[in-house]
């Protein structure tokens, strides 16, 4: 049996292919729309009973010739910074970075209910303003009209769609 909220193949994918008026390899307007990829849940909670959250992704790039002092910042990450994006919800938070492209891709688990809220308290911390002044300073956003990570719309990072998950 099915599950209502995962994406399933087509019986026959070449048909789904060669239904598609776009070529293969540019098909995204099959992907979900949203950003936010919520873990599949069954009336908002797990097998536990407990809220399984959403995984984000986002990206951005690194400003040439900052790279040692952004990776040396992120191994001592400031306590203060690190307890915030605890209390706003957010588990499993990495960033890696592609030395070829600048390309810094992150990646975490938002596990609270209200998102927006929970970002918000995160812009209005100081500790954690004062780390994104640091570190926006290092990255060039794909946003068009992004001004910073404090300023929250548009967005610093440019959110990135999940095309796979396994659980």
């Amino acid at each position: 049996m099915s599950h209502p909220h995962l994406w399933e193949p087509p019986d026959e994918p070449e048909n789904w292919l060669s239904s598609c008026a776009c070529a293969p390899a540019d098909c995204l307007h099959k992907l979900r729309e949203s950003s936010a990829s919520p873990v599949p849940t069954t009336a908002g909670r797990d097998a536990s009973g407990r809220y399984p959250g959403a995984r984000y992704a986002q990206i951005i790039k690194l400003r040439e010739g900052c790279e040692e002092e952004y990776i040396k910042m992120h191994a001592a990450v400031w306590p203060g910074v690190q307890e915030v994006i605890k209390d706003c919800g957010i588990q499993d938070y990495s960033i890696f970075y592609d030395p070829d492209t600048r390309i810094l891709f992150a990646s975490f688990k938002y596990i609270g209910r209200e998102y927006e809220a929970d970002m918000a308290r995160m812009r209005e911390s100081e500790t954690v303003r004062k780390w994104w002044e640091l570190t926006d300073s290092m990255q060039e956003s794909f946003v068009p009209g992004a001004k910073g990570s404090a300023d929250g719309e548009p967005a610093w990072w440019k959110p990135v769609k999940e095309v796979f998950y396994l659980a």
